[in-house]
């Protein structure tokens, strides 16, 4: 990036550009820059018109962008204002302003394209109970308060509409309460297992949610746990193999989940974290993976069309803030097969498949093209130790056919 920037967003918006808005860094950050993943380069676009740090950006149906709340170093204020970033012209427009000001919220986007706000600090660690509805027709409104006040929680979206919002910081303690917004109304369901706050929370492609990591009130936690919306209920999903909060974690599109950096402490300091970690769904457990080339905490992740993840920005103890940028790529480089004669189109390959995963096998005759867009034509069939078998239709008849191989 241009700038030194933690706290920060990043928004991947519909051109797949992706708008950085805010933050801190030498100071608190109006300015906004455009990351685009074809040409891997930035460049910058109108600024906010308050500095923000700790707010939060939400992508409208109609492919505009709202940032909301956080914090003002110029006036030293937390904010309720929003704004609108517009991509067609890249400017910002004023968006009203929420009930009360905030920052570290929750902003998730619901089905009727409304946006709904939760939590956050109204002074410094100070948790409320407020909660906010932005309609892009009409404009704010308050809606019913949480039951219980919160920051440092996460919000997501299930699969039936309602919203889950679980756990959190209140009077610097961390909280195990779970809560669900469903037709304007809030209600507890059962708790997390540990309290937590600073941790996430990943919807699964079965329509469950998985929690990781966080503090407690005691230090940070390795643990993780899934929620079922059918039942209400929680499972122990196994230990992560570093404990950590003010991490990122998303859900790649191999169906994995993967926790990038965050920090733990140890003697009363942090250490920043440059191990990443993903978790399987076929079996339950975490591996470690590949290290950052830099630790971070506060820092964003952001799933790119192609299905890389692009991780920026944020803050470690070596270097301070950080503008730098790294990619991380969740796919093994293609298997590139040449000229193919095999009358029954049968194609045998050799790779070591992950034990207890199952495999998918993609295809492409155009290596250019970008990874969402090769065809998946099914799983392999190990046939000896080692060697995997499966059926290509379009391999007989091409001269150069690529295979990637995804779990």
């Amino acid at each position: 990036m241009s700038t030194l920037r933690e706290g920060h967003t990043a928004t991947l918006l519909p051109s797949g550009e992706v708008l950085v808005a805010g933050g801190l860094g030498t100071n608190y950050l109006p300015s906004a820059e455009l990351y685009d993943p074809r040409t891997r380069s930035w460049r910058p676009v109108a600024s906010m018109k308050k500095s923000r740090v700790g707010h939060t950006a939400t992508l409208l149906t109609n492919g505009q962008v709202l940032v909301a709340g956080g914090f003002d170093g110029t006036s030293g204020n937390l904010l309720s204002s929003s704004e609108i970033f517009d991509p067609t012209n890249g400017t910002w427009a004023d968006a009203g302003s929420m009930s009360t000001v905030r920052g570290q919220q929750t902003a998730t986007l619901l089905q009727d394209s409304r946006v709904l706000i939760v939590g956050g600090d109204h002074l410094i660690s100070q948790a409320i109970t407020n909660v906010d509805l932005y309609d892009p027709a009409v404009g704010w409104a308050p809606a019913q308060f949480l039951n219980n006040a919160r920051f440092r929680h996460t919000a997501t979206l299930l699969s039936d509409g309602t919203v889950l919002v679980t756990g959190g910081s209140v009077a610097g303690k961390a909280i195990n309460t779970v809560e669900v917004f469903s037709n304007g109304r809030w209600a507890f369901t059962n708790g997390l297992s540990t309290p937590r706050a600073g941790h996430s929370a990943t919807l699964l492609p079965d329509g469950r949610v998985l929690v990781a990591s966080g503090s407690t009130t005691n230090g940070q936690v390795a643990s993780s746990e899934v929620f079922d919306p059918m039942s209400g209920s929680w499972t122990p999903a196994g230990n992560l193999h570093d404990a950590r909060e003010d991490h990122t974690a998303l859900l790649l599109t191999n169906g994995i989940t993967l926790v990038i950096g965050g920090d733990y402490y140890v003697g009363g300091g942090p250490v920043m974290l440059p191990w990443a970690e993903v978790w399987e769904p076929t079996g339950g457990r975490w591996r470690q993976i590949s290290q950052l080339n830099t630790p971070r905490i506060w820092h964003t992740a952001t799933l790119l069309p192609d299905g890389t993840v692009l991780v920026l920005g944020g803050y470690n103890t070596q270097e301070g803030y950080l503008s730098s940028a790294e990619i991380y790529i969740d796919q093994p480089p293609p298997i590139v097969i040449g000229s193919v004669t095999s009358t029954s189109n049968a194609v045998t390959l050799g790779f070591t498949n992950l034990p207890g995963s199952v495999n998918r096998i993609v295809a492409s005759s155009n290596l250019e093209l970008t990874a969402s867009q090769w065809i998946a034509i099914g799983t392999a069939t190990e046939v000896l130790p080692g060697q995997f078998q499966f059926t290509d239709s379009v391999a007989g008849g091409s001269s150069s056919r690529f295979y990637r191989v995804r779990w």
